[in-house]
């Protein structure tokens, strides 16, 4: 037993050791962890501030680009890219230093390391990509920002979109930017007419779709009123708050999109179009003279309207005339067989002439009015010639090609065949679209635009396939005869059944309504007007019931979806889809504004 004793005496010196190298070891630890944290938080605090240097960076140079382009007239792209380089000069390099200190030894500094203008292919803007670097003791941060730059109006930007207020009542389906000028307004009812009565349907929120942006003065320009599971009608509409807890969730639920998809935007910055000064521009343009007498152009149009514009450059010999052979030019009476002969002969020469391929500006006098069914088929110019548009040799302004009706512009198709309409149009009067088109055109008009049951479908030019781009000073009326015409599949599934996509981008200078509520509208391109803008829209089938004593609409049940999933608003009966490609197809003949227009992207790290 004592022998036993014995040999366990150390054991305890041998636990104290081991202890004594446990405790030291978590000593270390915790020193180290100590030691590297404070490593990190100095490294985080550097990270944080190459950051910031780089964003400075980035906002003085974007701050002194804009400040070069501001209250420039000119809108040459071929001056854009000379311009960067006496820019760059200034710009690129230049240190931009911090007085800010997180250790002695800091060595804290920023510069512009890039600068790159592209045109990317098939846009009609050039691009300015800024490149930032930023560098605080070794900790080095890349910030990359765009600046767009064109000289087109705002408006050809968004799918949708007022100037004024906005008011989407019910399921519309808008697959593209939304533009609110002043209050956006949105409710879960639609509002419509039958039998000349005032009616409402319970039905979905408006739904943007998903990854898209809707542009608005402030969150409390938002207001919106949920009908709920009320037979009432919306009464008050509730404005958004900034401060509300619920703010995002009421966001999705009212517009489909997360917060921050909302861009707040001061209208004062939004670059707006003159349908007339457009008109005087373009019909200078159709002339080729110089621009620098643009004002005495002007003057003529805004005493005497269009006509008198045209008669001028027609006197002038600045325009050509397209105008169709009179009866008593050719004979005097019946009899004369031979004077008969002479215009029959002309007037074929003059058909063919109007159903040929055009090539340069010209004015026609009168109401044209073009139906496959009757002698003018179509009015179309050749590729080369619609898409002119160029410098003049004085330098002094641009040349592009149009055709000018001093009067009413009718396409009223009464067979399969569709009209074909290829060309830039000025139209001093109204416009009045019926029955199929086939159509690459931009149309801009002084009058009133109807749409009655039109089939517009875009030409296919070498594999890309266009639009119509109309501009109406007056109001913009589209309405469908077929009423309650049904929706088999989802939009952009190919059916027989399910209404025409209408391949076309309008603009009104007045206040516009839009009603997918009987009628089911779906368009690619875009809608927009100046003036207050109001949508209605249900989803899936609207049916008549035929009781005389008690007409009425019966609703697909689809409107009473309680959790709507974007999929749903595929059979939305009001769906708008912008096309981001109308642009550059339709370049030559959209209106130029007055000075260059840049908007800024979002700052991003740079690609690694």
């Amino acid at each position: 037993m004592r022998g036993m004793i014995r040999e366990e005496r150390g054991s305890a010196l041998l636990l104290v050791v081991f202890m004594m190298f446990v405790f030291t070891m978590i000593g270390l630890a915790i020193l180290s962890a100590t030691v590297g944290g404070a490593q990190r938080s100095v490294t985080r605090e550097k990270d944080v501030q190459s950051l910031e240097l780089a964003e400075k960076a980035l906002t003085e140079a974007v701050a002194y680009i804009y400040a070069k382009y501001d209250n420039r007239t000119d809108i040459s792209f071929d001056q854009i890219k000379s311009d960067m380089s006496a820019i760059e000069s200034k710009i690129k390099d230049r240190t931009i230093s911090s007085n800010i200190k997180i250790t002695d030894t800091l060595n804290a500094f920023a510069r512009i390391t890039d600068i790159n203008v592209t045109l990317p292919p098939g846009k009609q803007e050039y691009v300015i990509k800024l490149s930032a670097l930023a560098d605080v003791d070794g900790v080095k941060r890349t910030l990359v920002q765009e600046i767009m730059v064109d000289a087109f109006p705002d408006f050809l930007k968004y799918a949708m979109g007022s100037q004024d207020n906005v008011n989407l009542h019910g399921g519309a389906y808008i697959k593209g930017n939304l533009y609110a000028g002043k209050q956006l307004r949105i409710k879960n009812e639609a509002d419509y007419k039958y039998y000349g009565k005032p009616l409402t349907k319970s039905t979905l929120f408006p739904r943007v779709a998903a990854g898209k942006t809707t542009f608005v003065q402030s969150l409390g320009d938002i207001r919106y009123c949920d009908r709920g599971n009320s037979s009432d009608a919306c009464g008050t509409y509730v404005a958004l708050g900034k401060g509300d807890t619920d703010l995002g969730e009421r966001v999705q639920k009212i517009l489909g999109i997360p917060l921050q998809n909302f861009e707040l935007q001061d209208n004062k910055a939004f670059v707006e179009m003159n349908i007339g000064e457009t008109f005087v521009d373009k019909a200078v343009e159709a002339a080729g003279v110089d621009q620098t007498n643009r004002g005495s152009y002007a003057s003529i149009f805004n005493n005497n309207g269009g006509p008198a514009l045209f008669q001028y450059l027609l006197t002038n010999k600045m325009i050509g005339v397209a105008k169709a052979p009179v009866s008593q030019d050719f004979y005097t009476d019946e009899d004369d067989a031979d004077g008969v002969v002479r215009y029959i002969e002309a007037r074929k020469a003059y058909v063919k002439m109007m159903n040929g391929q055009w090539s340069q500006s010209t004015l026609y006098n009168g109401t044209l009015l073009l139906d496959a069914a009757s002698e003018f088929k179509q009015l179309t110019y050749s590729s080369l010639a619609k898409s002119q548009y160029s410098p003049l040799s004085s330098g002094k302004g641009n040349k592009s090609n149009w055709f000018i009706i001093n009067g009413d512009l009718a396409i009223n198709n009464q067979v399969d065949d569709p009209v074909q309409l290829k060309g830039n149009f000025l139209v001093t009067g109204n416009v009045t679209i019926k029955g199929k088109l086939n159509v690459d055109a931009t149309v801009i008009a002084l009058g009133t635009t109807t749409i009655e049951d039109a089939v517009i479908k875009g030409m296919n030019d070498n594999g890309t396939e266009k639009e119509l781009v109309l501009l109406s000073k007056g109001p913009i009326n589209i309405h469908r005869f077929d009423s309650f015409n049904p929706i088999v599949t989802n939009y952009n599934e190919l059916s027989a059944g399910n209404p025409a996509i209408m391949d076309a981008y309008f603009y009104t200078d007045q206040e516009a309504s839009l009603y997918g509520v009987g009628s089911a509208f779906w368009i690619k391109g875009g809608f927009f007007s100046k003036g207050e803008l109001t949508v209605n829209a249900t989803i899936g089938n609207a049916e008549q019931n035929l009781d005389e004593a008690n007409p009425a609409i019966i609703f697909s049940s689809e409107n009473a979806n309680p959790d709507p999933k974007e999929n749903n608003y595929a059979r939305s009966r009001l769906i708008i889809e912008w096309k981001e490609d109308l642009i550059n197809n339709q370049n030559s003949s959209l209106p130029r504004v007055k000075r260059i227009n840049l908007y800024s992207g979002k700052k991003h790290f740079a690609e690694q």
